[in-house]
């Protein structure tokens, strides 16, 4: 009995034995990765980028031998968690993919490091040139943002981008990992936004540029902008000239510049949604400070092929050797659309008069006077249009007698309640009236003060940023895409040399409009 026992205990010992050393059953092989093990590395990249949350959290079983894509697919994972909220997750997959060797190794390290730093809850950066040329422009956003938070337990933290795009590069790196801000207003300049932009999406923390590129809130999720666009500002104005004065044709006149490009391209899309015909454009150089041949090509005096000259016009203009002033101007627009700023404005508008481009805004006395030099004939009188550039501090100071009753298309804040404290503020603390860009990086502080309260990491303030708030100039309206809707609105320069909205006209029909 004894031996049986025994027999029956060794056959059961070699039973567990053989049981210990058949090997573990292999986890089952996901779709993805049977993809990733039969393709090329140079394949990798795409099928990471196109495969869903739950795929690829699918390829993170336990193994001993990492494969090759385990790196990038880690990698990847880390974002998508980042992105959806879930840092703990993105910090156990970066471990993970550190196991394996590889480029991606840096990158997950970087990650990593902001990851295990997190906003303080209490810090608001500002990345905006604070020296340099244009350093006047980024210390009246640190003014703006200073006085938003004034009696809030927030606090700035400033970075100098001397108007450069890898001091923005640095910025906001420096801004996250050492400065633990919450979110970042700037930068202002085009370039240094779109630097800025891309890195404060790698770096994922929310970022409100205050600049108008058509396309900086492309560059990611937690990119926003606090900037009336250009072709707001264009379709505000050239709306209202329609719509209100009766504007049939209009003309343009713009630099051989990015900005001359954009809002040429914003006047003919929105001229063709209008019905608005556009019987000329001109354009010169950016560096311009005579526009005669650019005017000439608008009245027909630059071709002067076929034209004899007008006695009438060669009497009036007989001091003149120039024979483009000895025929009579063709004028068939009733606006003309000026895209330029307020300083190439000051050189140009007085070329408007004397190539007899006769404006609306003429006194009585001025008027009274056309029938003489034009021989009894009524001349078709203009309106002048124009963007931003008409409201810009230095050139509302003194402004030429051509940019009185100019319209153009801007934000407005000083017929709110918020927005008449916030001037009130400014001029007591500051003396004179807050510029343009003051109060966009006031309004957008204000906004993200109000967030803040709520607490959360970067990835909440993202999401409460996003919503339609009150502010200076109105009820704003955030999109997905991370614009900052706010009221477009039609203003005017006054005889008192004072930015107003415009006033509708009592009357406003086509055929009030010489023709």
């Amino acid at each position: 009995m004894r031996w049986t026992l025994n027999i029956l205990g060794l056959l059961f010992a070699l039973t567990t034995f053989a049981d210990a050393q058949a090997p573990t059953p292999a986890a089952p092989v996901s779709p993805l990765e049977t993809s990733l093990a039969g393709s090329p590395p140079a394949s990798w990249d795409a099928l990471l980028d196109a495969a869903s949350l739950t795929e690829l959290e699918s390829l993170f079983t336990q193994r001993d031998n990492p494969p090759a894509w385990w790196g990038r697919a880690g990698l990847r994972l880390m974002l998508l968690y980042r992105h959806v909220g879930r840092p703990k997750a993105a910090e156990r997959i970066g471990d993970l993919a550190l196991k394996a060797q590889g480029p991606h190794q840096a990158r997950v390290r970087a990650l990593l490091k902001t990851l295990r730093v997190t906003a303080s809850g209490r810090h608001i950066g500002v990345l905006a040139p604070l020296t340099g040329k244009y350093g006047s422009a980024g210390r009246a956003v640190v003014k703006a943002a200073r006085l938003a938070l004034e009696g809030t337990p927030y606090e700035l933290v400033t970075f100098d981008t001397q108007g450069l795009e890898n001091r923005a590069i640095e910025g906001v790196r420096s801004l996250v990992l050492e400065g633990r801000v919450s979110a970042i207003i700037g930068p202002v300049g085009q370039k240094e936004s779109m630097a800025a932009a891309l890195e404060a999406e790698r770096q994922m923390v929310p970022l409100i540029c205050l600049t108008r590129r058509p396309d900086i809130t492309r560059t990611g999720t937690f990119v926003f902008r606090h900037r009336l666009t250009t072709a707001r500002s264009v379709q505000a104005v050239v709306g209202y000239a329609t719509e209100h004065l009766g504007v049939r044709a209009i003309a343009t006149l713009s630099p051989r510049s990015a900005y001359g490009e954009e809002a040429l391209d914003a006047v003919w899309q929105t001229a063709h949604r209008a019905g608005l015909e556009v019987v000329g454009s001109q354009q010169y150089s950016p560096n311009a400070t005579r526009f005669d041949d650019a005017i000439k090509g608008l009245i027909g005096r630059a071709i002067l092929d076929g034209r004899p000259p007008d006695p009438h016009w060669q009497a009036l203009n007989r001091k003149s050797k120039d024979p483009a002033l000895h025929v009579a101007p063709i004028v068939d627009f009733d606006a003309l659309y000026i895209a330029d700023s307020g300083k190439r404005l000051r050189l140009l508008l007085p070329f408007l008069s004397y190539w007899d481009i006769e404006l609306r805004n003429l006194t009585e006395a001025e008027a009274a006077d056309l029938p003489h030099k034009y021989a009894g004939e009524p001349p078709r009188q203009v309106y002048v249009l124009g963007g931003p550039g008409f409201g810009a501090s230095g050139f509302t100071r003194l402004p030429l007698r051509e940019a009185f009753e100019a319209l153009f298309g801007d934000v407005f804040w000083k017929d709110t309640p918020l927005g008449r404290r916030f001037e009130e503020q400014w001029a007591a603390r500051f003396k004179g009236h807050a510029s343009v860009l003051s109060a966009h990086a006031y309004a957008a502080t204000s906004h993200l003060g109000q967030v803040m309260k709520s607490g959360g990491s970067r990835v909440d303030m993202r999401r409460a940023l996003a919503r339609d708030h009150e502010s200076i100039f109105g009820r704003v309206q955030v999109e997905s895409t991370g614009e900052f809707l706010m009221p477009a609105r039609v203003l005017t320069i006054n005889r008192d040399s004072e930015v107003v909205p415009a006033a509708l006209p009592r009357s406003a029909h086509s055929e009030d409009l010489p023709r």
